[in-house]
């Protein structure tokens, strides 16, 4: 009976063994995975941060582009003015022609507006528009109020 005690106790060796090797290739086998997720999750991240600082350089120099255009323009119209006051005759058409003309490859611009001393609008496409609000606005103001 003693030589099947010793049987026993290596079988029993055995399964330990194997369950021990087992247990110790997952812990191995998870603690490699957390090494590789953690290094994924540091790629994606620097990833990110090297996406978003090109979108921040893209828009950056899209919109110094842009204001260095919007610049060049209020330039030319202002040379456009002076011209046409030196000469002491503003045409609005002459005017809208020559405004069309430095506006028309400028996608971001769509109409130029000139205001006078007075801030009313002197030129533009919504001068006309707002003439006749500002002339009821103003009639508006100047009736009494009438109390009951």
């Amino acid at each position: 009976m003693r030589e099947g005690r010793p049987a026993l106790d290596r079988s029993a060796s055995i399964g330990k063994r194997v369950f021990i090797s087992i247990l110790a290739f997952a812990t191995v086998t998870a603690a490699v995975l957390v090494v590789l997720m953690m290094y994924l999750r540091t790629e994606a991240v620097a990833s990110g941060q090297k996406v978003l600082a090109g979108f921040a350089e893209l828009a950056n120099e899209q919109t110094t582009r842009t204001l260095q255009s919007i610049e060049q323009t209020l330039q030319a119209a202002t040379v456009i003015l002076s011209a046409a006051a030196g000469t002491g005759t503003v045409d609005a058409d002459v005017l809208r022609a020559q405004f069309q003309d430095l506006i028309k490859d400028r996608p971001f611009l769509r109409a130029i507006v000139v205001i006078d001393k007075q801030g009313r609008i002197a030129y533009g496409p919504i001068a006309a528009d707002l003439a006749g609000k500002v002339a009821q606005d103003h009639d508006r103001a100047a009736k009494p109020v009438q109390q009951e």
